[in-house]
């Protein structure tokens, strides 16, 4: 994300990050160029062409991310590139959660497509990797010369790796979102969960703008529980056999990750004050994880009011 945003950003540029991207380019916008002079400002995470609202004069680029990291939210990402391309704005967006077989920006308008190939395209949580994709060979251009002057380089043997996750990407990718909608509706009929954020269930906020421009809906998704007392979420942790903790999603195995409330609250437009969890679906047979959460959720529970 550090070379698709820095070749084509100066001092006194603005840009835009959604107020649920991915924490490391929230960190490099805030922490990092905002000491180079350039201006930073976040947009709610499921604005559409509300996002004209916050394009300033020296807007350079939007940063779009779909779904928001953590929280889920869909932007209609039509309508932001629709706003961006009548003000020559350039758009980038992460679209690793859906991968190329779920979104294809490029037929959207996005200018700049970001995958973290450390996920999807390796599929064994053993590589770490990304890819930068554009169809606009001047934007390439200027890629190609931050590539070569920054000194960003791949082993051979990631590449391997990569190229033999490939081969098994489609049926891995099918079989996960099989199973992660599979667990999801499980999840949305439990007592003890207050909501689960996915656009592939048709009761979720952002399903509409996934209908309409998504053709899968991958492996990862989060949900939110009932208020309880730090010691029910030890328990719930703790009754986990199946699912590990782990944030580096989309390989065979399944992963559970922990945010607290405080990364929410800290947000200018968080969809929620408590603490998310987030599932990265694995390969495993789906009423073993179903079985594994609902032991956990029991544990959960038990601790709730103690």
């Amino acid at each position: 994300m550090v070379s698709a945003i820095l070749p084509f950003v100066n001092s006194g540029d603005h840009i835009l990050i959604s107020d649920a991207c991915y924490g490391g380019l929230k960190a490099f916008a805030c922490d990092w160029l905002a000491r180079l002079g350039v201006d930073i400002d976040v947009y709610p995470a499921n604005v559409g062409k509300e996002i004209a609202s916050y394009i300033l004069p020296s807007t350079r680029m939007i940063c779009l991310e779909s779904p928001g990291t953590i929280s889920m939210e869909m932007p209609d990402v039509p309508e932001i590139v629709a706003e961006a391309k009548r003000r020559g704005i350039l758009t980038m967006i992460d679209n690793t959660w859906a991968s190329p077989l779920g979104f294809r920006p490029m037929q959207h308008g996005v200018d700049l497509s970001i995958e973290a190939a450390t996920k999807f395209f390796g599929g064994h949580s053993d590589l770490l990797m990304g890819s930068i994709s554009t169809n606009d060979f001047k934007l390439y251009e200027k890629l190609r010369e931050s590539q070569a002057v920054m000194g960003f380089a791949v082993s051979s043997d990631d590449c391997f790796l990569v190229l033999r996750g490939l081969e098994t990407f489609a049926l891995r990718f099918a079989e996960q979102s099989k199973s992660a909608l599979e667990v999801a509706n499980w999840l949305r009929s439990h007592p003890i969960i207050d909501r689960v954020l996915f656009a592939a269930l048709p009761d979720d906020p952002g399903h509409a703008i996934w209908k309409r421009d998504f053709t899968a809906s991958g492996c990862l998704f989060s949900f939110v529980l009932k208020p309880a007392p730090d010691r029910a979420i030890a328990a719930f942790f703790n009754a986990l056999k199946v699912f590990s903790i782990g944030a580096s999603w989309g390989g065979t195995h399944s992963l559970i990750a922990y945010y607290p409330a405080s990364i929410q609250k800290a947000r200018r437009f968080a969809p929620s004050d408590q603490p998310i969890f987030r599932l990265s679906i694995g390969l495993e047979n789906t009423q073993r994880l179903i079985a594994d959460l609902d032991q956990g959720l029991a544990q959960y529970s038990a601790h709730q009011a103690l």
